[in-house]
């Protein structure tokens, strides 16, 4: 027996409803691909952002050693020689915010500039740790991208060369 025939009203909603599931399928596909394509897009933004965060660390090291206030007078001494005495003289007048602060933090941003002594070792209580410029993005979750430059440390009192680094450090605010 021949199964009877459906009617054109009912072969119509048949139609629909498989068209309907085609478009539901395609946009599912649709959205499916555009969170891909946003999740790529991501990943390059934050590699371009690191490597963005690095060259401003460079370009900090580069303004840090071939500033005037820190580089050495003696003449004959190494091109990234820093004179202790000055680098105290920056450090103290640092401390406190005014003018001086915001001209340096016009240069620097936030970041974290020490000069660490290593040779000879500094007398007494002092680590040989000298923090010159510290101006953080303030509160929340940050990073850093860390340099270590090698320099002289001419200490014209006691007139000795020794040995130290410049730790440049620049902070980046993370996303909360």
């Amino acid at each position: 027996m021949p199964l009877p025939l459906l009617s054109n009203d009912k072969k119509a909603q048949i139609q629909i409803g498989e068209s309907m599931l085609v478009i539901i399928f395609v946009l599912i596909i649709g959205v499916i691909a555009l969170v891909f394509v946003a999740r790529m897009q991501e990943d390059k933004i934050a590699v371009r952002l690191d490597e963005y965060e690095s060259l401003n660390a460079v370009e900090t090291a580069q303004l840090v050693t071939n500033l005037y206030d820190l580089r050495c007078a003696k003449p004959g001494l190494t091109e990234t020689c820093v004179d202790l005495h000055k680098a105290k003289a920056v450090a103290s007048i640092l401390e406190d915010p005014g003018p001086a602060r915001d001209y340096y933090y016009s240069l620097f941003k936030d970041a974290r500039i020490t000069l660490v002594q290593a040779y000879p070792p500094p007398a007494g209580t002092d680590d040989g740790k000298l923090v010159l410029y510290d101006v953080g993005p303030g509160e929340g979750n940050r990073t850093t991208t860390a340099l270590h430059i090698p320099v002289s440390v001419h200490n014209a009192s006691a007139n000795t060369l020794g040995f130290g680094m410049l730790v440049i450090e620049r902070y980046r605010r993370t996303s909360i």
